[in-house]
């Protein structure tokens, strides 16, 4: 099965507006690391509730996912995001002030600020 249809056929399955796992830990992480005008790429962002919640505290946010469901629920709940639907995560080196990711598996967050 290609990516796009696992992802898809996934995402068919969760019930909108859930809340990621340990949310409020979570960003309560991000929001210690990223700063207002940071450039943040926000790789499997799903609904986007990440994404939101670092806009709404100043940073430059760019959401990307595999799957369009996810982005248009995103869409939908915030218009303001600016999201994009990707084949696969190829990420350019340099570009990216500040870039994090959620571990799906233990939901760990790691968190690479370029100096």
């Amino acid at each position: 099965m290609p990516a796009r249809s696992y992802h898809e056929d996934l995402w068919s399955d969760v019930p909108p507006e859930g809340e990621p796992p340990q949310f409020a830990s979570r960003l309560a992480f991000l929001r210690g690391h990223v700063v207002a005008g940071a450039r943040v790429l926000d790789v499997g962002c799903g609904e986007g509730r990440f994404a939101s919640a670092l806009a709404a505290a100043g940073a430059q946010v760019t959401g990307i996912d595999v799957a369009s469901e996810p982005l248009r629920r995103a869409a939908e709940r915030d218009p303001s995001l600016e999201l994009r639907l990707v084949e696969e995560a190829a990420l350019a080196q340099g570009l990216l002030g500040v870039l994090f990711l959620l571990d799906g598996g233990a939901q760990s967050p790691a968190v690479r600020a370029r100096g």
